[in-house]
């Protein structure tokens, strides 16, 4: 959670990942078939920071009403939908420690970099669409096409269906417009697509 491998005095708030910075990392994880390993280092007599504390329980309160797009899936497509730019490249394959910020490339990307707009999971025919930034009024899927009477809903919402409509190959859903402290979680909201998919 923070830049040392065990707990370290002298560490400061800052130098530990943030709630949202911890959960779009495990969301971008997951969305491209991976698995994350999360360190928490107890202090010498055996307790949990926290600091700590703080940034697990966030997770556990988003998994708690958004789980079901993390647990058991597996990746759709690429794993995610960009937006329109140009697209950060990793190379991984030699370097462990190369420079990817997931909140810049699902949040706040610099200028003419693309964004990850859509994390996608899927379980069985149901996919997942999972949104770092929530929409002001409606959001396409590009390139996926629902059976007439496919069902979305929003994960954490009451159980209202919502609105979609296919335009061409592409669906357009209407996001709910949600007050603050609509959702008992904070971050990203997470729309369940039935039957999407074969």
């Amino acid at each position: 959670l923070g830049h040392s491998y065990g707990f370290n005095r002298n560490e400061n708030l800052d130098d530990y990942a943030t709630g949202r910075r911890l959960l779009l990392t495990l969301l971008d994880t997951v969305s491209r078939g991976g698995n994350l390993l999360l360190n928490v280092g107890p202090t010498a007599d055996g307790r949990i920071p926290v600091v700590m504390q703080d940034r697990l329980a966030y997770l556990g309160q988003w998994l708690e009403h958004n789980g079901e797009a993390v647990y058991g899936t597996r990746t759709f497509r690429e794993g995610a939908q960009w937006s329109a730019g140009r697209r950060q490249e990793v190379d991984t394959s030699t370097n462990y420690r190369a420079k990817y910020d997931v909140e810049a490339i699902t949040l706040s990307p610099a200028a003419g970099d693309a964004r990850k707009e859509i994390l996608f999971t899927r379980k069985g025919a149901t996919l997942y669409a999972i949104l770092p930034r929530y929409p002001q009024s409606t959001f396409t899927v590009r390139d996926l096409r629902l059976p007439r009477g496919a069902r979305i809903r929003l994960l954490g919402a009451p159980d209202a269906a919502i609105e979609w409509r296919q335009q061409g190959g592409d669906i357009v859903i209407s996001a709910p417009s949600l007050a603050d402290g609509a959702l008992p979680f904070e971050g990203p909201r997470t729309f369940r697509i039935e039957g999407a998919l074969p």
